[in-house]
């Protein structure tokens, strides 16, 4: 099983988390189609089972992202699934903060939709695609998301929110990916239906809702570094995404063949996904995914 995530340059560094909560956004620089945010709940528990869904789906993990897949096969996989997933969509070119807010949104719908009430407090780490310096600034938008999230959440003891950036997270994290492939096929509903509104789990933004100003420096994250491979290999991705963290910034050496399946043996239990990880590492070799 692959463990939860864990954060750096935190107040609580041994803080893990059990669940993501991936966010997605595409479509944001075109004006003549619709811009869709979506957030997708992931216990790291099911994670393997995502990974051998989206190997049904034909996708190929770490390697793609999903505008190389069918639609019809990504639509098949939700369905299957049963993926807890929320999207906000608008059409124009929507600012930073309206996306913001529209991610905002999403995740206030999709917790709800994939926690329960009952039982201990559950740990969900919100997972942007990109480096915190692509969030960061004056443009506020992983600041703004956090502060309304915690005032929204704050009397639900049972859910703990977080936020953290990933580059490249759609390669490195699958369950990032399956934000990815969210976005896209609600966009292609949408595109389908010339309207959001027969589409399920996806609601229409609200245009005119103003975006808060905030001016707090502190909740804007990383994942903790996995310092055992180079960055961006097949490998480091799968080793940090295994153990819950994110790819090396420095190259410390690889893992050897021996290691690597050592770490796949040891997280997944699953013959399929694991024989696809090793056959994948051993045709790719070292060269960068």
């Amino acid at each position: 099983m692959v463990v939860p995530v864990k954060l750096s340059g935190t107040t609580a560094p041994r803080q893990a988390f059990e669940s993501v909560i991936a966010i997605d956004e595409t479509g944001i620089h075109e004006d003549r189609i619709p811009t869709v945010v979506s957030a997708s709940l992931i216990d790291r528990e099911q994670s393997v089972h995502i990974v051998k869904g989206l190997l049904s789906a034909g996708a190929k993990p770490w390697l793609q992202k999903s505008t190389d897949l069918d639609t019809d096969d990504i639509y098949r996989f939700f369905r299957q699934t049963e993926i807890p997933t929320r999207a906000r969509a608008a059409w124009g070119s929507p600012t930073r903060g309206q996306r913001a807010l529209m991610a905002v949104e999403a995740i206030k719908e999709v917790v709800p939709a994939g926690v329960s009430r009952d039982g201990d407090t559950t740990n969900c780490l919100v997972i942007l695609d990109g480096r915190v310096s692509n969030f960061g600034g004056k443009q506020n938008i992983l600041r703004s998301r956090s502060e309304i999230l915690d005032d929204y959440f704050e009397n639900q003891n049972n859910v703990n929110i977080a936020f953290a950036t990933l580059e490249k997270g759609d390669r490195t994290y699958p369950e990032v990916t399956v934000a990815d492939c969210a976005c896209n096929v609600f966009r292609h509903r949408i595109e389908q239906e010339d309207a959001v509104e027969p589409i399920d789990n996806v609601q229409r933004f609200d245009s005119s809702r103003s975006v808060p100003s905030v001016t707090f420096e502190d909740r804007v994250y990383e994942l903790a570094p996995k310092g055992v491979a180079q960055k961006n290999t097949f490998e480091s991705k799968v080793a940090a995404w295994l153990t819950g963290h994110r790819p090396s910034e420095d190259v410390l050496g690889e893992l050897s063949q021996r290691q690597f399946e050592n770490l796949v043996e040891n997280h997944i239990d699953d013959e399929d996904v694991s024989q696809y990880v090793l056959n994948t590492r051993n045709q790719l070799g070292s060269q960068q995914a």
